[in-house]
Order: C-alpha cells, then sequence, then structure tokens
C-alpha cells in the first residue's frame, strides 16, 4: 500500500483545491471493470424506478445494496485508492457506511456542501482539519453534456451563514430558495444559469466553477466540506456515480520528506489556512521563497468577502492577537465563524478563549467552546471534563460539537491516564447510547468518537465497556450507528490482542534475560 501513497505536493494540492483525480492501475479489477460497474448502477436504478414508496426506492441505490455488490468491494480494496486515503485520513481511516449511486438527470442541484451526516442530518461544526472525505467513482466516461459534477475549487474553508435562513437541516447551501421554487426543473435554462452564477459569486466571485470530466473508471477525491452540485445532462445517454464517504480516527504521524517542491497554493486568500493544516499534517513545510512567489490577493474591495475575512483571521492567530476571542464572542455569525476557525489554528490561544466560551449563556458561544477543546486540549487537560457536562447540553448542536470533541482529544493521547478519569470520558461517550435520553444523530457521533477510543493502545476499553458496547450492537435501531459500533467492537478487540500479545512477548523476553 505504501507504494500507492500520494507525494506531498498532491496532498497539498487537495488541502488547496478540496480534490484529486485517480485513474485505477489496479490490473486485478479486470478490463471490463468500469462496465460492470455502469451495468450494477443502471440495474440498481431499474429497480429503483419501479418502486412507489420513496424509501422503498432509496433502498436499492444506497447503503447496504450498494455495499452488497461485490465489484463495490473490489473497488474499495484497491490499492491506489486506500494509498491515496492513508496519505489523507491516516492509516485507521474508516468508512462510513453511507454510500450512494447518483445518476444523472435534466435537472440542476445547487451548489452545496453535503450534510455531516446521512439524509440531511446534524453534526457538529465542520472542521477545517482534513478529517473527511468523499470518493466519487464514475464507470463511464463523463463529458460536459452528460451532466457532470461541478465544484467550487478551493471553498471546502468558506462557507455562509445560517442564523435566521431557515436553514436547519445538516446541508450548506448557496441559494436556499434554488429548490424550494424549483429552479433547477424550470425549462428556462437562462433563468437557472443566472441563479446559479449569483450563488457562487455570492460566496466569491473571483473563484470560478470547474466541471469534472473524467474517463470511464476514474475516482475523484473530494475533500467533504467542498461546494459542489449535480449538473443537468444535455444529451441523450446515462450518466452515474458512485459515492462513498471517510473519516479519520487517528492523528497524522506522516514525517516530514527532505528535498521536496513546496507547493503554492492557487488562492493566495488560503495559503495561511493550508500552511496551518500541512504543519498539522507534518507535511513539508512551504519554503520562504515560496511563500514570496504565491498568487495575488484578489482586488482590495473585496476584503470583506468570506475567503478574505478568514485570511485575515489566520493572520491575526499567527500573530497571536487576542481580539479573535471578541470576534467569537460578537454576537455576528460572520465574525464567530471565521474567528472559531483561526483560533483552533493556535492551541494556546483556542485554549484560553475556550475557558469562558463553555460557561457562555449563549449556545453557538458553547458550541465553539466545546469544538476548540476538541481541537486544541490535551486528553488530561481540565477543560475536558467540561465536555462530558457539555454533552448532557439541552442545546442538541452544543451537545453533538461535546460528543466529537471527546473523541477528538482521545486522538491526542500520548501516555496513560488515570482509570476513573478516563473512564468519566468513556461514560460520557456510552451514556449518548442511550435511545431514550439521544437522538440518533448523537448516538451516530458517539460511535464515531468511540472508534478512537477502540483503536488507541493507551487507556483501551475495558472489557466491561465492550460488553456493554456489545448489547448496544444488539438492540440499536439507527443502522448508522450500529455498523460503527460492531466497527468499534472490532477494533477493539484488535487493540486488545495486540496488546496481550505485546506484554506476553515483553514477558518472555525478561524471563530469558533473567
Amino acid at each position: 500500500m505504501t507504494t500507492h501513497t500520494l507525494a506531498p505536493n498532491q496532498v497539498y494540492e487537495f488541502l488547496d483545491l478540496g480534490y484529486l483525480t485517480l485513474e485505477l492501475q489496479d490490473a486485478a479489477l479486470g478490463t471490463d471493470f468500469a462496465k460492470r460497474m455502469f451495468a450494477r448502477a443502471r440495474e440498481a436504478y431499474n429497480k429503483f424506478d419501479l418502486e412507489t414508496v420513496h424509501r422503498h426506492r432509496l433502498r436499492h441505490i444506497a447503503d447496504e445494496t450498494v455495499d452488497s455488490m461485490p465489484d463495490v468491494n473490489r473497488l474499495l480494496s484497491s490499492r491506489e485508492l486506500n494509498g491515496a486515503l492513508t496519505s489523507l485520513l491516516g492509516e485507521n481511516f474508516y468508512r462510513y457506511r453511507h454510500s450512494f449511486i447518483h445518476r444523472a438527470d435534466r435537472y440542476d442541484q445547487s451548489f452545496h456542501k453535503d450534510s455531516p451526516l446521512p439524509w440531511g442530518t446534524k453534526g457538529g461544526i465542520r472542521s477545517h482539519k482534513l478529517e473527511w472525505a468523499m470518493v466519487f467513482y464514475y464507470p463511464q466516461d463523463t463529458s460536459l453534456e452528460l451532466g457532470p459534477t461541478e465544484i467550487l475549487p478551493g471553498s471546502q474553508y468558506w462557507n455562509v451563514d445560517r442564523i435566521g435562513t431557515g436553514n436547519m437541516r445538516g446541508e450548506d447551501r448557496l441559494g436556499l430558495d434554488f429548490e424550494g421554487k424549483n429552479v433547477g426543473s424550470t425549462p428556462d435554462l437562462v433563468l437557472r444559469d443566472r441563479h446559479l452564477k449569483s450563488q457562487w459569486r455570492s460566496l466569491d466571485p473571483h473563484t470560478q466553477p470547474v466541471k469534472i470530466e473524467v474517463s470511464a473508471g476514474s475516482l475523484v477525491l473530494i475533500h467533504f466540506d467542498l461546494f459542489h452540485r449535480a449538473t443537468r445532462m444535455s444529451c441523450d445517454g446515462e450518466r452515474y456515480m458512485f459515492k462513498f464517504w471517510y473519516t479519520r480516527t487517528s492523528e497524522p504521524t506522516t514525517k516530514p520528506e527532505p528535498n521536496v517542491d513546496s507547493y503554492r497554493c492557487k488562492d493566495a486568500r488560503r495559503q495561511p489556512i493550508v500552511n496551518a493544516i500541512g504543519s498539522w499534517m507534518n507535511l513539508t513545510p512551504y519554503s520562504a521563497q515560496s511563500q514570496r512567489g504565491r498568487g495575488p490577493l484578489p482586488p482590495s474591495s473585496q476584503v470583506e468577502s468570506e475567503p478574505q475575512r478568514l485570511c485575515n483571521a489566520y493572520l491575526k492567530a499567527e500573530q497571536n492577537n487576542l481580539q479573535l476571542v471578541d470576534e467569537v464572542c460578537s454576537g455576528i455569525e460572520s465574525n464567530r465563524r471565521v474567528a472559531t476557525y483561526a483560533l483552533a489554528s493556535q492551541p494556546r490561544l483556542a485554549q484560553e478563549a475556550a475557558v469562558s466560551l463553555v460557561s457562555s449563556n449563549d449556545l453557538h458561544e458553547r458550541q465553539c467552546g466545546a469544538f476548540l477543546i476538541g481541537e486544541c486540549c490535551s486528553i488530561d487537560d481540565p477543560m475536558v471534563n467540561r465536555l462530558t457536562e457539555l454533552v448532557g447540553d439541552q442545546e442538541r448542536d452544543v451537545s453533538r460539537a461535546a460528543i466529537i470533541a471527546l473523541g477528538r482529544v482521545k486522538r491526542r493521547q500520548t501516555h496513560p491516564m488515570g482509570k476513573p478519569a478516563h473512564d468519566k470520558l468513556v461514560e460520557g461517550l456510552l451514556k449518548v447510547l442511550q435511545p431514550d435520553n439521544f437522538d440518533p444523530s448523537q448516538r451516530q457521533l458517539a460511535c464515531l468518537s468511540l472508534l478512537s477510543y477502540a483503536t488507541h493502545s493507551q487507556n483501551p476499553l475495558s472489557p466491561n465497556q465492550i460488553s456493554r458496547l456489545e448489547r448496544t450492537a444488539n438492540t440499536e435501531t439507527n443502522n448508522y450507528a450500529r455498523s460503527t459500533c460492531n466497527e468499534v467492537l472490532l477494533r477493539a478487540a484488535r487493540t486488545r490482542n495486540f496488546l496481550d500479545h505485546s506484554i506476553q512477548t515483553k514477558r518472555r523476553t525478561i524471563k530469558h534475560h533473567q
């Protein structure tokens, strides 16, 4: 697998633009693999079209049905894909059990970011760190006429306000009324295009959309938070795309490679962000020459745009500017958003800010405080205890942020901690798995956080905790929570077997020397 990992510059390109195209070379798939995948997609939609009940229709093109296709398993086992995902998400990445087959048609979608959990379900604050990625597989040549996926390169770090918009679902969208007013299906194509242009220009007029044209059998890795959309077909034919979700469960461990050419961002406003994430991923740092040679900033008239506002916030963080804390508490959503992200790039500042934020009466400030603890605090920091209290917060946005943060702090554990203190954190997650008290979104997130506890060799899950998880796996009604819980059990067993083997080996070595 290591021979199929990405070069540092490819990782930087992904961090910069938010997508990367791969051509599968795995001979084990066979020369007719793309044709077989196309046939599987067509068969799935033939069954989909025969159903009349919506939830029954979906089962033919999503999740377990897609996973049961043998060719899908071959695709997801390919060396190129797994090598690339290892480079981006680490060796312990996990494929979340949501998959979908998309079929292009005569309609247009609005630009959107997928919801953090399946079917429009809300999650926590989207992290700028590389936590999630999607894989798009195209089983046919995809031209402009066949309705390719359209993206806004580099938009994974930028977002829009939600408060007061009426958008209560998990997706972030540009143009909330596009689907609601059926603009995407109007026969007036000029009107459609005018609406779509206003969408991406409202985010940033200097970022040009890109339609992804690929040959049959191509994989496209997509940053989970990239604005994208399905475009309309303008010819007869069929266009399918398989979509899969992947997430990180461990901290980056890559060591910088010497003598690697520095990558320069295509847009200078992303430079401070990509620098910070590259540093977190232990990538080869940018050289001073690369910094001087980066592209020009857009005209100064756009300084209040989301990209420039975020760039300025990151530059303030590099200068340890405490004004960022005030901006988190300003009550202005756009200022709070960019300041929170910038603080997360500077752990010391983030920890100072979190102390007051988690005790705020404002739910958005408490949510930001929990997010910052998850991004920056060590597992034995006293602030982490506050997360177990916030898990039970009446505001579910705050609770979800705390649940995610409990998993993030575990990933950074470097030494054993006292069992009572560690068990308190695990209990904070286990109590979420009681369906009478928490909703499916919270239970899904708790299982995802428990993946880090199951994989980590420091303070592994106890037999009693594993037994309780086994009962949960047998009674959980949400498919995604249940499948992730089963993965937690699998990883916990592997970790305990590894530790038991290591202890036995160490004992034999000591006995031999005695």
